[in-house]
């Protein structure tokens, strides 16, 4: 993405590539809606933000602080970032399942935001979902999730995809999640249901 702004005329305009994202959504718009620009130096304007320049691979953070407190940023400190948006896959088949699976009162923290990653549209409504997350199942039995906290995970939560049995989600905390804290998305694949165009239980 390259944007040019001419100040004196208060507009600019701006190139931008279509090859990943735009997909998140079912709705359309015609007023923009539809699209965000990131990483951007010149949109560094606020508190937790920051650029980063792949050319030098400099990073430029916005030091977050309160409108309170006037201490300078810190001279030394840890900044963290992630590229990985699932923590645990179990993939299995439905002739051939991943069973007996169980995560109890563990920690899932920090992955990486998935909202340029391909989506799909579940229903014939106004929404799409990337098939991720951060604990991933697809073709399981038996999978079991009690006591756990799940948080500042950017992408989906817990994900069940295609066919799962037996799966128990029990007394979890869901904190600071960037989009669904528990998703189901089937397989639609199959032969026509009257009325509906689809099988909407074929791989469920």
């Amino acid at each position: 993405t390259s944007l040019d702004y001419d100040k004196s005329k208060g507009r600019g305009t701006f190139e931008f590539s279509l090859d990943k994202g735009g997909n998140q959504g079912s709705r359309g718009g015609d007023a923009g809606q539809e699209f965000f620009i990131e990483n951007l130096l010149d949109e560094l304007d606020a508190p937790g933000e920051f650029y980063y320049n792949e050319t030098s691979s400099l990073l430029y953070l916005w030091h977050n602080v309160t409108e309170s407190d006037v201490r300078p940023p810190p001279t030394d400190g840890t900044v963290e970032a992630t590229q990985t948006a699932v923590l645990f896959n179990a993939t299995g088949t439905k002739e051939n399942p991943v069973r007996n699976v169980s995560f109890l009162g563990l920690t899932f923290r920090d992955t990486a935001p998935n909202f340029m990653a391909p989506h799909g549209t579940p229903s014939g409504g106004d929404w799409a979902v990337a098939r991720y997350g951060a604990l991933f199942f697809e073709g399981t039995e038996n999978v079991l999730l009690s006591g756990n906290l799940l948080t500042t995970l950017d992408g989906n939560g817990v994900f069940f995809s295609g066919y799962n049995r037996g799966a128990v989600v029990s007394k979890n905390e869901f904190v600071s999640i960037g989009e669904t804290a528990i998703s189901q998305w089937g397989y639609t694949e199959g032969s026509p249901v009257a009325g509906m165009g689809f099988n909407a239980t074929n791989g469920n």
